[in-house]
C-alpha cells in the first residue's frame, strides 16, 4: 500500500513538472495497484481469521472408523526407551 501511495505522489509531482510521458503511467500504476489491493479477493486473501472462527485446519481430524475385526488393525509400536547422555545423571 505505502509503495502504491508513493508512486502516486511522484506521479503527481511528474504531472505538475510537466514530464506527462512519465506521470501518466506512473498515476495509472497506482490507480490499479490499489485497486487490485482493495479488491474483495486480495482482501479476503489478506485479512487475518477471527479468534472466534476456527480454521478449518485446526479442527480435529474425523476419527477413521474401527475396523470390525481388531486382527486386522496394523499392531502398535513401542517407543523405544530414552538414552540418557553418557556422564550424566537422570533427574526424576
Amino acid at each position: 500500500m505505502m509503495t502504491q501511495i508513493c508512486v502516486a505522489l511522484l506521479a503527481l509531482v511528474l504531472l505538475q513538472g510537466g514530464q506527462y510521458a512519465w506521470g501518466v503511467p506512473a498515476l495509472v500504476l497506482a490507480v490499479f495497484g490499489l485497486t487490485g489491493l482493495f479488491h474483495p479477493a486480495s482482501v479476503r486473501a489478506l485479512r487475518r481469521p477471527d479468534p472466534a472462527e476456527k480454521a478449518p485446519s485446526a479442527q480435529a481430524p474425523a476419527r477413521p472408523a474401527s475396523p470390525k475385526n481388531p486382527r486386522q488393525a496394523p499392531p502398535k509400536r513401542a517407543e523405544p526407551a530414552r538414552k540418557t547422555p553418557a556422564g550424566s545423571k537422570r533427574r526424576n
